[in-house]
């Protein structure tokens, strides 16, 4: 029984590496299988360029060769193999539809036709099964409308799942803003009336002082520049105000000459001309009611010359 046991561990031992190098080998041969693939769908591929750029009929005839054969091997495929049938269809959608994102990349013109080509020939193909077999057709466009009514409920899932998404961001955010708001709550709560408070509130009341000293800065500017104001208008350069007003009276003096209030006025002595009371008019006979007695007593001079209790003379 030992002897056994330790064959089938030298065995085991033995065995594991080449094992190994099997597999390797054999994923070796894929790889080069892969390659040589790939190879001579690119050779085809610069084949048929070469083609078209030629001879475009064969071209045309020789496309036409392969899709005759591409439909016989699906045919045959979809009778004895359905599941294999719908994985390659699957693959060819999507090689199709990669192909064309690659088009409308590169050439969004040539996108355009593709698109228009493929409509025109859907359109012709519907025709021609709509004017050959109608009970096919019309199994078809019901089958139709079936996919675009699910192609409308993909489309509105997408929709509601574009939404979810940002519902569940909005709602992401919200709790990260209440988290926030509940820290500075504690925050408040555990250093309400603290030193830093404190600190604040000294800061506050010198930044009121300030303020409250500013202000009587300004208004003591305010009455500075009120009076400086009130000054210009008195002082300034108007032929009526401060100086100006002051030279003025000073030249009208100097024309009118200085005479004393008690000098009679050159037209004083004239008869009928008013004398305003002083009873000098008329033949000696004033105007300030005294013309009125004969026995009245020498006119009486009331105030400055000029008559009036102000008189009316100039003023000193």
């Amino acid at each position: 029984m030992k002897r056994l046991v330790i064959g089938l561990m030298v065995v085991a031992g033995l065995g594991a590496p080449a094992f190994a190098e099997d597999a390797y080998d054999r994923r070796e041969d894929i790889r080069d299988r892969q390659e040589d693939r790939r190879e001579k769908f690119r050779e085809e591929a610069q084949r048929l360029r070469r083609l078209k750029a030629e001879n475009p009929e064969k071209f045309e005839q020789v496309l036409q060769e392969r899709k005759a054969k591409l439909q016989e091997r699906m045919a045959n495929l979809k009778e004895h193999h359905p599941e294999a049938y719908d994985r390659v269809k699957a693959q060819l959608k999507e090689r199709e539809r990669e192909r064309l994102l690659r088009l409308k990349e590169r050439n969004p013109e040539k996108f355009q036709e593709a698109l228009q080509n493929r409509r025109e020939h859907l359109q012709s193909k519907l025709e021609e099964l709509k004017a050959n077999n109608p009970e096919r057709y019309e199994a078809l466009m019901k089958q139709r409308q079936e996919w675009r009514a699910e192609a409308k409920d993909r489309r509105e899932n997408i929709r509601d799942r574009r939404e979810d998404v940002r519902d569940r961001r909005e709602d992401m955010q919200d709790r990260r803003e209440d988290i926030r708001d509940r820290r500075e709550d504690r925050w408040d709560r555990r250093h309400d009336g603290g030193w830093r408070d404190r600190a604040e509130d000294i800061r506050d009341r010198r930044e009121d002082v300030v303020d409250r000293r500013e202000d009587v800065r300004d208004r003591r500017e305010d009455v500075q520049d009120r009076r400086e104001d009130h000054r210009d208008r008195r002082d300034g350069p108007h032929p009526m105000r401060g100086e100006g007003m002051r030279e003025r009276m000073q030249e009208h003096r100097g024309q009118m000459g200085e005479r004393p209030h008690t000098q009679p006025r050159p037209d004083a002595a004239r008869p009928g001309v008013r004398d305003h009371g002083r009873g000098e008019g008329r033949g000696g006979v004033g105007q300030g009611g005294e013309h009125r007695s004969q026995n009245a007593q020498p006119a009486y001079q009331r105030g400055a010359p000029g008559g009036g209790g102000g008189g009316g003379g100039r003023r000193r």
